[in-house]
C-alpha cells in the first residue's frame, strides 16, 4: 500500500518520574534520569533487593552510596512505605495516585520506572531437609556472613566443613551461581573451613562469572557436578550427602559439617498488583517484561513505562546497574525537553459510529484508549497504529490514517482485481513478512508468478471484511503472514490475526469453500526462504 506523508504535531508531556522501588535497581536508575535534568519521586516498598540477596560487601556498599546519595539530590525524591494505587492518563500525562501512610497523594508524571525487587525462596521440601543450625538457605549464611558473630558460629570453634547443594531443585541461573560461588569463597576464607560446591547446572551466562567460578577453584572451592541429583539426610544426627562423582567413577559419601540448600528466585509479590494498575504484560514467571525482542532492553508494552532490574527478570547487580543507564537513556528519548513529536492522527474515531462497548479498549495492547463524554480516545502518543482496535470494533468506527478501510478495499481491488488467473495475495506485517518477502526476492529465490503482497502496520488489522473482500476480488488464495508469538511488535497482533483466520476457515468450510486456500503463518524478517516455501506450496495447491 501508498502511504499518506502523516502531520508531525507537537505535544506538552510532564517531565517528573515515577520510580518504584529504592533498591540497587530503583536508586541507580533515579540517579541516572536526575542526572539529565528530571524530577524524580522514588516510592520506597522496602522490597529484598538484587544486591541485598548476594554476599557481596562490594556491590551493598554500592547500594549505600546510592541511597546516600539520593536522600542528599535535590531533584530527588524518596517516599517510604507509599505505593502506587493507581494511574490514569495516557502516557506522558499520566495521573498517579499514591497511597501514603497519612493518606492519599495525586501527582502529574510523565513515565514511570519499575525497579522491584525479588523473593528469595528456601528448597528444604525438595531435598527432604529441615532448617536447623546444621541445614541452612543460602539466605540464611549469606546473613551470617556479614558479621564477626555470624561467621563465629559458620566455624563453630575449630572450623567447620560446607556444602553447597544448587541447581537440583531449581534450574537456576547467574544470579544463583553468583550467590553460591561468592558465598563458598567467603567460608573457603574463614579459618579451617572448606567449601564444597555440588552443582546440577552451573550458570555462568552473564559478565564475569566465568571468571568468578575459576577464582573460586583457585582459592579452595571444591566445585562438583554429580551424575544425578544428591541425596542429602540426616542420620543419627550426622550429615551425609551421597552421590556418584563423574571423574572417579564411583559413589561417594561427604559428611559435612553443614548443609546450604540453594534459593529460589520468585518475583516480588507487589508485581502482580502492579501489573493490573498499570495495564501492562508480565512473563510467565510474573517478572514486568515478556521476552518481546522489541521490548529489550527495559521497555514495556506500553510507552512511558520502563522495566528496569529485577523487576523485568532475575539480574546480577551488575546488570541492574546497567538497565539503569539504559532507563535513563529511553527517557530522556521519550520525554525530551517536555515536548514530544508524533503523528497527529495515527488512529482517529468517528464518534458518530462509536458507542462505547469498550472493545477498543480491552483490546489495545499499549493502553493508548480511553472514553470520555460519548466517544472512545486514543492518545497520539501511546498509540502505535497497529490497527487491532480498527480490525476488532464491531461498528468500524475507528480508522487509521494509512489504512483505512477504503484504501485497503482500494489496495486489494488493485493486487488482484485485474489479473487474468487468480493470484496469491499475500497480506505482510511490515515488521516482519514483508522484509522477508523484499529479502527472499533480492536473494533470487523462486517465489510464485500470481504473487501479490499488500504491506501492513501488523497483521492485526487484516479484519475478516479484507479477506472475504479479498476473494470475491479474484484470489485465488489468501495468506496472513504475522510475526511469530511473542515476538509480535503490537503484542497481541499476532494472537488476533491468527484468531480471526480460523474462524474465517470455519465459515468457509461450512459453505462448502476450500478453506486450506486460506493460509495463516509466523514469520521473522529473517525468514526468506521460509517465505519462498509458503508461498510456493500454496501456488502449488490451488494450480491442482
Amino acid at each position: 500500500m501508498t502511504q499518506h506523508a502523516t502531520q508531525q504535531t507537537e505535544f506538552t508531556v510532564t517531565t517528573k518520574v515515577l520510580v518504584i522501588g529504592a533498591g540497587l535497581s530503583g536508586l541507580a536508575s533515579a540517579e541516572k534520569i536526575a542526572e539529565q535534568g528530571y524530577q524524580v519521586l522514588v516510592l520506597d516498598q522496602g522490597a529484598r533487593d538484587d544486591a541485598e540477596c548476594c554476599y557481596d560487601p562490594e556491590m551493598n556498599t554500592v547500594l549505600q552510596d546510592l541511597r546516600n546519595k539520593a536522600q542528599q539530590h535535590s531533584s530527588i525524591s524518596l517516599k517510604t512505605g507509599a505505593r502506587l494505587k493507581q494511574l490514569t492518563g495516557f502516557s506522558g500525562n499520566f495521573q498517579a495516585s499514591l497511597e501514603l501512610d497519612t493518606g492519599t497523594e495525586q501527582l502529574d508524571i510523565g513515565a514511570v520506572v519499575l525497579a522491584t525487587g525479588y523473593r528469595c525462596l528456601p528448597l528444604f521440601e525438595h531435598y527432604n531437609l529441615r532448617p536447623g543450625k546444621t541445614v541452612l538457605s543460602i539466605g540464611d549464611l549469606e546473613k551470617l556472613l556479614t558479621d564477626e558473630t555470624g561467621k563465629a558460629q559458620i566455624k563453630n570453634g575449630s572450623g567447620a566443613s560446607i556444602a553447597f547443594l544448587s541447581g537440583f531443585g531449581d534450574e537456576g541461573n547467574p544470579v544463583a551461581t553468583e550467590r553460591v560461588l561468592k558465598s563458598a569463597m567467603a567460608v573457603q576464607e574463614l579459618e579451617q573451613c572448606k567449601a564444597y560446591v555440588l552443582a546440577g547446572n552451573v550458570k555462568v551466562g552473564a559478565d564475569g562469572m566465568e571468571r568468578l567460578f575459576t577464582r573460586a577453584r583457585n582459592q579452595g572451592v571444591t566445585c562438583i557436578k554429580p551424575e544425578g541429583p544428591p541425596e542429602a539426610a540426616i542420620r543419627d544426627g550426622v550429615l551425609n550427602i551421597s552421590f556418584k562423582d563423574p571423574t572417579l567413577r564411583q559413589d561417594v559419601n561427604l559428611a559435612p559439617d553443614c548443609i546450604v540448600l540453594e534459593e529460589s528466585i520468585a518475583p516480588d509479590m507487589e508485581n502482580e498488583r502492579l501489573r493490573e494498575v498499570l495495564r501492562i504484560d508480565a512473563d510467565d514467571q510474573g517478572f514486568l517484561q515478556t521476552g518481546n525482542v522489541h521490548r529489550l532492553p527495559v521497555g514495556t508494552n506500553r510507552e512511558g513505562i520502563f522495566a528496569s532490574g529485577t523487576s523485568a527478570a532475575v539480574k546480577t547487580p551488575e546488570q541492574a546497574i546497567r538497565d539503569a543507564a539504559d532507563v535513563a537513556l529511553q527517557v530522556r528519548e521519550f520525554l525530551g525537553n517536555g515536548t514530544i513529536q508524533v503523528s497527529g492522527s495515527k488512529a482517529v474515531v468517528d464518534e458518530g459510529r462509536c458507542v462505547i462497548c469498550l472493545t477498543c479498549y480491552r483490546c489495545c495492547p499499549h493502553g493508548a484508549i480511553a472514553w470520555e463524554a460519548k466517544k472512545a480516545v486514543i492518545s497520539p502518543i501511546a498509540c502505535q497504529g497497529c490497527g487491532i482496535c480498527a480490525a476488532e470494533c464491531p461498528m468500524d468506527a475507528i480508522q487509521l490514517l494509512d489504512y483505512t478501510d477504503e484504501a485497503m478495499h482500494s489496495a486489494i481491488q488493485e493486487q488482484v482485481g485485474t489479473a487474468e488467473q487468480p493470484s496469491i495475495l499475500a497480506f505482510c506485517c511490515q515488521n516482519s513478512a514483508f522484509e522477508a518477502a523484499q529479502t527472499a526476492h533480492k536473494m533470487g529465490l523462486e517465489l510464485p508468478d500470481r504473487l501479490r503482497l499488500i504491506e501492513v502496520p501488523c497483521a492485526g488489522k487484516i479484519d475478516v471484511e479484507d479477506i472475504l473482500r479479498s476473494f470475491t476480488s479474484g484470489a485465488g488464495a489468501v495468506l496472513v503472514l504475522a510475526c511469530h508469538e511473542g515476538n509480535c511488535q503490537s503484542e497481541r497482533g499476532s494472537t488476533y490475526a491468527s484468531w480471526r483466520i480460523r474462524e474465517i476457515q470455519k465459515r468457509l468450510k461450512a459453505l462448502g469453500f476450500d478453506d486450506k486456500r486460506l493460509v495463516f503463518a509466523n514469520l521473522a524478517s529473517n525468514m526468506p526462504r521460509e517465505f519462498a516455501t509458503i508461498t510456493q506450496d500454496l501456488a502449488s495447491r490451488i494450480s491442482h
